[in-house]
């Protein structure tokens, strides 16, 4: 199936559905890993001095409550980026003008769920003793970063993007992803230099692999560029009508 073919199913899928789906592959992305937090919260407040006292009870209610709440947190931390880059498109222009928010949004929403799902699924390999050493985190980049550049694929078979801003389209959404997660990964490298030896390592294995990911975004843009030197030469802007002419304009 085409990248064309995917976006005329993606359209008919309702709004409120892939807002759910998307809030669901959250859950389930970060289901193991935030349960592990979870349950270790207490003694790690009674280490930094906190009363134990005070701390609710970790019942299954509670439990729930805070996954579900992490959930809500991640989809709208997600939405908000979302919208920042639309306007930064527009405001770019970057976009056509008859492009809305939704028309930009439901390709990347739709290939991050679906990451998200995979991403979850893989973080059943936590359940097995011998591989709890899989840096979870190094796995999510991979699978975002394949979300991402899904994502734009469709985003240009959609023919949502303004002839010849290819490159400077894809650019700016690979600087706005890679500059997220090369700031997450220099922030969890800085918290593993107090922790093993295993986890550092894998700490520095994603920094490398956060920056390999714009190597590999630069050698995307030089293609997208001479991609879109073809399309202005096959088919160029119209040159603006010179209405004041006569009025020496």
């Amino acid at each position: 199936m085409n990248s064309t073919k995917v976006m005329q199913v993606l359209k008919k899928i309702p709004k409120i559905l892939l807002f759910l789906l998307l809030l669901l592959s959250l859950y389930l992305k970060n289901y193991l890993l935030m349960d592990e937090i979870i349950r270790d919260m207490p003694q790690a407040m009674v280490e930094f001095g906190f009363d134990a006292s005070l701390m609710p009870e970790m019942t299954s209610a509670v439990i729930a409550f805070m996954h579900i709440f992490n959930a809500l947190f991640m989809l709208a931390v997600f939405e908000l980026i979302l919208y920042l880059a639309y306007n930064t498109f527009t405001r770019r222009r970057l976009l056509y003008p008859n492009i809305s928010k939704d028309e930009f949004a439901l390709p990347v929403r739709a290939m991050f769920t679906l990451g998200n799902v995979v991403a979850g699924l893989f973080s059943l390999i936590y359940l097995i003793p011998k591989l709890d050493i899989v840096s979870f985190g190094l796995a999510t980049f991979v699978f975002d970063s394949i979300a991402f550049i899904l994502a734009f694929a469709l985003i240009q078979a959609d023919k949502l993007i303004v002839k010849g801003a290819l490159k400077p389209s894809f650019s700016l959404f690979a600087r706005t992803y890679g500059g997220i997660y090369l700031a997450l990964a220099i922030f969890s490298l800085l918290g593993a230099l107090e922790t093993t030896r295993s986890e550092l390592i894998m700490q520095i294995v994603k920094l490398i692999l956060v920056l390999a990911f714009f190597l590999a975004s630069g050698l995307i843009q030089a293609r997208l560029a001479e991609k879109d030197k073809t399309d202005l030469q096959n088919d160029p802007p119209e040159e603006p009508k010179e209405i004041f002419k006569g009025f020496g304009f």
